[in-house]
């Protein structure tokens, strides 16, 4: 019966604390998906600026892989050696950025750059694109720092549920473990002190119809809880 008990006992705790974790992990499920396919359609269209903060955003939210797993990306160095010294002294010049061929005859510009602001200056069409942008992506800051906070809690009340169900075992073992030091001690009573007998039966009966009513009531009650 203990055992029976003890299962159900967790399963409730399982299911009452799990709703919460169901929840923050639908929301975030939709938040990785739309980073996830905003990170891809701004590589398509060209607008790697926006790659990175939504990458960057993405990853916030996925276990980095193990590093045998993790795929090494390694810059694009353009190293030489320097044959007039006369020695084997390598010289690399400055990470080169690779692009796709399909950008091959688009313009490229630098963000926040003295030609990237004059182009807005000039163009308020893609100066109000910018702000639309920039609005988005606050809007998707608070929605990531409310996402961490709300995982950060049920995670607590998670641990505080497990420390109530430990602290409600214990209790439950001690109890046990003192019922059953009664059961011994009255045995040896009744062998030792044969006219006692009938009291400690008495007493031993009272105590384990108790414990039977109390351990019956609360395994009823789970189970017609399961049943709603």
């Amino acid at each position: 019966m203990f055992d029976q008990m003890k299962k159900l006992i967790l399963i409730l705790f399982l299911l009452v604390t799990s709703c919460g974790f169901n929840t923050i992990q639908k929301q975030q499920a939709v938040f990785i998906s739309k980073a996830a396919y905003a990170t891809n359609d701004s590589l398509t269209v060209g607008r790697f600026d926006l790659a990175t903060e939504h990458s960057n955003r993405l990853i916030t939210f996925i276990a980095p892989p193990s590093p045998s797993d993790r795929i090494t990306i390694k810059p694009f160095i353009n190293s030489h050696v320097d044959k007039k010294a006369n020695s084997n002294i390598i010289y690399n010049t400055n990470p080169i950025v690779v692009l796709p061929l399909a950008f091959k005859t688009n313009p490229i510009i630098f963000k926040n750059s003295p030609e990237f602001f004059k182009m807005l200056m000039d163009n308020k069409e893609l100066q109000r694109q910018i702000d639309d942008e920039q609005k988005i992506n606050v809007d998707l800051n608070k929605a990531q720092d409310k996402l961490k906070r709300e995982k950060e809690n049920d995670y607590n009340k998670l641990l505080e549920e497990q420390k109530r169900s430990n602290r409600f075992f214990n209790f439950l073992k001690i109890f046990t473990g003192i019922f059953g030091i009664l059961g011994i001690a009255s045995i040896a009573v009744m062998i030792f002190i044969p006219g006692v007998i009938p009291l400690v039966l008495n007493v031993f009966s009272t105590i384990f119809g108790i414990v039977r009513n109390v351990l019956s009531f609360i395994v009823n009650w789970l189970n017609a809880f399961f049943k709603k």
